[in-house]
């Protein structure tokens, strides 16, 4: 997948902060557009500047509240962040399998998230959802957007 860049001062922060955020999205689904998560305050005062540079950049979006010192909840807003968080975990190969297969796909061919599951790729539906945007706005096929739908055909 393609990487993103972030600022060198910031990037082991930032970094630690996405395996935080990763684990919770693995852990926590509901469904495959659902990518809110909530952190500690401790991890989020210890992650501060990071989570501002995560959420200036666009790659988090932050729930808050009046009244309350942290956010209520936060969530994932860029696919291209999505599968990078996946790519710094143990997850990384699960996901690069998941590329060569949108890779070997035939026009009209389609792929739903538990098909992809079913060919021993357990990522969280988020990501896999993710990986669908990343081509379709590649120009290689298009994803149902449907919520609770993952599927994607290529083009």
């Amino acid at each position: 997948m393609n990487s993103i860049y972030i600022e060198p001062q910031i990037k082991e922060d930032a970094d630690n902060l996405s395996k935080i955020v990763y684990q919770q999205i693995k852990e926590h689904r509901y469904d495959d557009s659902d990518t809110s998560f909530k952190l500690d305050d401790k991890v989020y005062d210890q992650y501060k500047k990071a989570i501002k540079y995560l959420v200036s950049e666009g790659f988090i979006k932050e729930e808050r509240a009046i009244g309350h010192k942290y956010p209520i909840k936060m969530r994932l807003t860029n696919p291209l962040y999505k599968s990078y968080i996946c790519e710094l975990t143990d997850d990384a190969a699960m996901l690069s399998k998941l590329t060569g297969i949108m890779n070997s796909m035939t026009e009209g061919e389609q792929i739903r998230a538990a098909d992809a599951r079913e060919k021993g790729i357990n990522l969280p539906l988020p990501i896999i959802r993710a990986v669908f945007e990343l081509y379709e706005y590649k120009q290689d096929g298009i994803m149902s957007k449907t919520i609770g739908e993952s599927l994607y055909i290529k083009n």
